[in-house]
Formats: C-alpha cells, structure tokens, sequence
C-alpha cells in the first residue's frame, strides 16, 4: 500500500483552493510562463478579453495587446523575466489592452511571480479602467466648465465695477478705489469679505448658522466709513472670488459662484444702509477702518 504524505495533501488543498479563488476573482488574472506563454487564465480574462479560454492558453501575453505596443513589450518582458519582482506594471503610463475584435481599452495592471517545478512563472491582475478614465474625464470637461464659469462671472463684476453708474457714486463722494489708494485696507477687506464667502458655503454645505449677517454688516460700515463705492464692493468681491477659488476643485468654486452672487446682493444692501446712517450721523465709527 502506498503511503500518503500529509503534507503535500495539504499543499495540494491549497493550490486547489487558491486557484478556485482566482477563477472565481472579479478582475482579470493570468499567469504566463518564462517565455511569455499564457499557461493559466480565469473566466473573467475571457470575458474582458473576447476569447474563449482554450484559445488563450499556449499564446502570447502580447496577443492581447495594441500591435503598436507589442514590440516594446517583448523587450519589457524580458527585462522583467530577466529580474522579476512585484510591481505595478507601467507605473506612470497609459496602458492599453485589445479585444479579440480589435477593439482597445485602458488598464491597470499588477505583476506578481514565482518559481516552483515549473520554473518561473508571472501573474498578471489586469483591471478595466475604463469606467474610471471615462470619470476623469467629465471632471475635466466639468472643471473647464466651472472655470469658464468662473472667468465670465469676473468679467461681469469688471463691467459692472465700470459702468457710469457706478463712476457717478464714485465722483458724488469725491473718492478714488480702495484697492488703489489704500491697498492694506483693501487687501483686510477682501480678506474679511472671504472669509464670509466660507462660511455660506458652510451654510450651504453643513447647514450651520454662522453669523453671517453681522459679518456682513460689519463690512457695509467699514466700507461706508472709508467713503467706498458700489465699485468698490464689486473690486472685493471679484478679488475675495479669486482668492477663495485658487486652490478649490471645480464643485466647490461652483458654490462660491453662487453664494458669491448672494452675499455680494446683501453687502449691498447693508452698504446702503450704512450710507444712510452715515448721512444723519447715527453710523458708529468702523474698528481699525484705515481711511478718512
């Protein structure tokens, strides 16, 4: 009677069940021989890839790629056959694979290996990426989108902080824009009028309830203090909207937008407001406003 040894019953189990993981494995996986053979593939190859498993097997790895790209790889191949290691594969590059039909599609790639009986041997876990790059892409196509938004929206407050209408305010009271004859003021201001930005879009975001108002009044009194204009008020805003934004992703510069539009309505108001208060004395004196 022939004796059985536990131990590679055992090893045996595990292959078994290591290899039923990774048919049963939602990505692609294969395993190619030192000459770049396909030696092993799960079902999910076969129904990324077009081809039925038997078709595969025996090929090379270089059949599902790009014909343009198959030279190139033969000669990666073998650089990596040559010193294998475990690595994402093209790290930094687009990588493509080909359908049975010809058809092409961008994936990530995994590279693992082994050396056993059978020499050494390579596997690849390839992944369809397509869903993702197709993502990436309407983020940028949004990101141009928002950032077109963006400029028009400043070009607007431009001409709005031009129009004769505004010029008139600035001459009735004799005054000159802040930005230009007090840039620290200006710069406080703007500063301030961001920070009021933020907390909308925290409004909007997390429906908190900052004192949004009183921040704004406060800025109208200032503002009326140091004589400033509609102009002005736009020349804030349109700097604040700048600021907010450099460092934002294009859904949030999408809300500074809007709440932008809101805030700069009630700063207004409030501007108003203070001038007539200003007008029959009763306006207090802004803190630290910088200009007479």
């Amino acid at each position: 009677m022939d004796s059985v040894d536990p131990q590679k019953i055992a090893q045996r189990a595990s292959e078994v069940s290591f290899r039923c993981l990774l048919e049963n494995a939602a990505e692609s996986v294969l395993v190619v021989d030192r000459l770049g053979r396909i030696v092993w593939t799960n079902q999910r190859t076969s129904e990324l890839f077009g081809y039925r498993c038997e078709e595969m097997l025996g090929q090379r790895v270089e059949m599902l790629l790009p014909e343009r790209h198959r030279q190139a790889h033969l000669e990666h191949r073998a650089s990596y056959m040559a010193e294998p290691r475990n690595r994402p594969m093209g790290k930094g590059l687009e990588l493509a694979a080909r359908r049975s039909d010809g058809s092409e599609f961008p994936v990530e790639i995994s590279l693992s290996h082994s050396r056993g009986e059978e020499g050494l041997q390579v596997m690849a876990i390839v992944t369809d990426i397509t869903r993702l790059k197709q993502a990436e892409t309407a983020r940028e196509q949004f990101s141009k989108q928002q950032l077109a938004a963006k400029e028009e929206q400043i070009r607007t407050l431009e001409r709005l902080s031009k129009g004769p209408e505004v010029s008139v305010t600035a001459q009735l009271l004799e005054v000159a824009p802040l930005a230009r004859y007090a840039p620290t003021v200006f710069e406080e201001l703007v500063r301030d009028y961001s920070r009021g930005m933020e907390m909308a879009l925290e409004m909007r975001i997390y429906k908190k309830d900052p004192p949004l108002s009183e921040v704004l009044r406060e800025l109208a009194e200032r503002i009326a203090f140091l004589k400033g204009t509609p102009r002005d008020v736009v020349d804030i805003h349109r700097a604040a909207l700048q600021h907010v934004s450099r460092q934002a992703q294009p859904p949030k510069i999408q809300g500074y937008v809007e709440e932008g539009h809101l805030l700069l309505v009630e700063l207004m108001g409030y501007l108003a407001s203070s001038y007539r208060h200003y007008a029959i004395g009763t306006l207090r004196p802004a803190k630290d406003a910088g200009r007479t």
